[in-house]
């Protein structure tokens, strides 16, 4: 259950931060053709009527940053049990 959490609060934290881009390049009148969570493949897309913007859900990004971060989690772990074994110091 607490790596769901993570997992979602990393989406969030990523989504938030894409987003601060998103509406400054909105308020200095820029074109945004696509506001994106990832990199292509995308998982999902959605266009308004009349707007030039598409606001896509992408695999590849989200995917990348959850396995770094669960491999050097995991490289942690066994370390610290590792290091705690009497007959391997």
């Amino acid at each position: 259950m607490t790596i769901v959490i993570f997992i979602v609060v990393l989406a969030l934290l990523i989504l938030v931060h894409e987003a601060g881009h998103f509406f400054i390049a909105k308020w200095t009148g820029m074109r945004v053709d696509e506001f994106g969570l990832g990199f292509p493949p995308r998982a999902a897309s959605y266009q308004p009527e009349g707007s030039v913007t598409t606001y896509t859900l992408n695999w590849l990004k989200f995917l990348v940053r959850i396995l770094k971060i669960l491999t050097k989690t995991i490289r942690i772990k066994i370390a610290v049990l590792l290091s705690s074994q009497p007959a391997l110091r």
